[in-house]
């Protein structure tokens, strides 16, 4: 982008003053280059060198009362278990149009505080990150006969059974009481601490043959578990063997793969470490019994609709395997962030593409050790040892975001990434669906009346919230601020500071602000006025200032405005 005399290229650099912590890049008002998050390859990820994940040897939970809600008249899952013992709920014929009454929450949440393994202890979820759970399917997997199913296996802890009988002929039980409260859906039970409910056989989808009523119970079409991190987490070199991820599991006899997440293209997983294969063995499960469950468990047969009672397990220990970052990354940069990690079965290879889910083998068996991984909700986080916290960092970008000149807007949508040294700012920026990228524009030329759009995006990489934010931006000399550029009035567009709605679309709360001195956050100081300290060197032009308040540990934020080109001086 060329610009006409007598505005220079300096003249419309951004002045970014000292409060910003990090500055994140400088505007150069002269070419430039395009560039996409797919255009950056991510650091390669070595297959040796990873630390040993860790056996848990201790499982801290405390109880809180459970939400109880009712579920009357329920009619069982058809087919039910066929394993006619005490307690159970009898023959398929038993249960087929029959209905219970259930009842959740009528007894306690079991919620995780913390764990030990051999070499760390008091380990504990980090509160307060922008987390997510997202169930990757594969809709060509035929349930029942039908394909693009939603079913859910989910498991409850078993409360209470009356009227059960031993007797193959007998009818099934008429109630049965679960001790947590019941949660809305699967993404909702995996991310709450409580670890008495989760799902059963998660990657089963072996369509045994008619009549084999366990495989047909239990199928689903379940091939990847991602836990995101959206605005992604920076854990410093020496820590990466204190802090890491959680998987439990009920009975502690299965095998999956794990892998971390690191990067994401529109909130989904792009690339991957190394694929971690863990075997069903005590050794990497460990042999605690600090926590056992008999339960329940439940099929919904698509989203939305009831939970229909199955079958019952008999009491099985929750056990549990700690991998700190050091053992699913081996290189990563000191500043580069994890985005999470996913969970794939036991029988996806350590060559598979894992961002590609659909070619996971389509027929992976939940009554081996492939499938059958009976994952316990409340695992889900980032966990580590006891530290202080660290301080926020607030990390400003800005950059020009759309040109009207000669009656043509020419608005710049690629996404930018910048991976030099120390811009942890840009990947978390990128993984929030911000960040602006770069264009060239040659023709034509800014002409007086044209108008040029900036935008300030703002992130917070720490762990605390950084208070009292405020920004100033003086306006470039030649240029005037234009005060009606989204309204009548409006001169100021934004997001205030909020946490990554990573999914698109991108649904951040935008709201407009007046550049009056009023009760909203925004204010245009005209040349002559007063400007506050942190404007630094008054240019003579006039300066936005923004009150942004508080901006808490992974939230992201936007600021925009735009300058009209002054006619040109003789």
């Amino acid at each position: 982008m060329r610009l006409s005399s007598p505005i220079s290229p300096s003249d419309l650099a951004p002045t970014l003053w000292p409060w910003v912590k990090r500055l994140a890049s400088t505007l150069m008002a002269g070419l430039f280059m395009v560039t996409s998050l797919l255009a950056w390859a991510p650091p390669a990820q070595a297959q040796a060198g990873l630390a040993s994940f860790q056996p848990l040897t201790l499982l801290n939970v405390t109880p809180q009362a459970a939400t109880p809600s009712s579920a009357p008249n329920t009619p069982y899952a058809n087919p039910c278990d066929n394993d006619a013992v005490a307690g159970s709920f009898g023959t398929l014929a038993g249960c087929t149009g029959a209905t219970v009454n259930l009842t959740f929450g009528d007894g306690n949440n079991r919620v995780l505080q913390s764990f030990n393994t051999a070499m760390l202890s008091n380990i504990s979820r980090v509160q307060g990150l922008n987390e997510q759970v997202r169930i990757r399917r594969n809709p060509a997997i035929s349930i029942n006969g039908s394909t693009n199913i939603t079913r859910d296996v989910l498991f409850y802890e078993l409360g209470t059974i009356t009227d059960a009988n031993a007797v193959d002929t007998a009818p099934p039980p008429t109630v049965i009481t679960l001790r947590p409260s019941q949660a809305t859906d699967i993404e909702a039970t995996l991310l709450s601490p409580v670890v008495n409910r989760g799902i059963d056989n998660v990657f089963h989808n072996e369509l045994g043959p008619v009549g084999d009523n366990i495989r047909q119970d239990t199928r689903s079409n379940i091939e990847r578990i991602d836990y995101i991190l959206p605005g992604g987490v920076v854990v410093p070199p020496d820590l990466r063997g204190q802090e890491g991820f959680l998987v439990l599991e009920r009975n502690g006899n299965d095998r999956f793969g794990i892998a971390a997440i690191t990067s994401l293209n529109n909130g989904v997983p792009a690339s991957y470490g190394p694929l971690r294969s863990v075997a069903a063995t005590t050794t990497n499960w460990g042999n605690i019994n600090d926590v056992q469950l008999s339960s329940v468990v439940f099929r919904r047969e698509q989203a939305g609709a009831d939970l229909r009672p199955s079958h019952t397990v008999s009491n099985q220990s929750v056990r549990g395997i700690f991998f700190p970052i050091s053992s699913l990354l081996s290189t990563l940069p000191a500043d580069a962030p994890v985005f999470g990690y996913s969970l794939v079965a036991g029988d996806v290879g350590t060559s598979t593409n894992l961002v590609n889910f659909t070619t996971f083998p389509p027929a992976t068996n939940g009554q081996s050790d492939q499938g059958g991984l009976d994952l316990v909700a409340g695992g889900f986080g980032l966990f580590r040892i006891p530290r202080p916290s660290i301080a926020g960092n607030l990390f400003l970008n800005k950059r020009i975001t759309r040109i009207t000149a000669a009656g043509t807007t020419t608005s710049f949508t690629n996404t930018e990434a910048d991976n030099t040294a120390n811009n942890v700012g840009f990947p978390a920026l990128v993984a929030a669906g911000l960040g602006q990228g770069a264009i060239n524009i040659a023709n034509p030329e800014l002409q007086p009346g044209d108008e040029v759009e900036y935008t300030l995006y703002i992130n917070n990489t720490g762990e605390l919230a950084v208070d009292n934010v405020q920004i100033c931006d003086q306006i470039p000399p030649g240029t005037t601020f234009v005060p009606d550029a989204f309204g009548a009035g409006l001169g100021v567009q934004a997001i205030p500071p909020s946490n990554a709605l990573n999914t698109p679309p991108f649904n951040y709360p935008t709201v407009t602000y007046t550049s009056a001195a009023d009760a909203d956050p925004a204010t245009f100081l005209p040349s002559g006025s007063a400007l506050p300290a942190i404007c630094g060197a008054d240019r003579g032009n006039g300066a936005l200032v923004v009150n942004v308040g508080t901006v808490r540990a992974n939230q992201v934020g936007v600021i925009r405005f735009r300058t009209q080109v002054n006619p040109f001086l003789p």
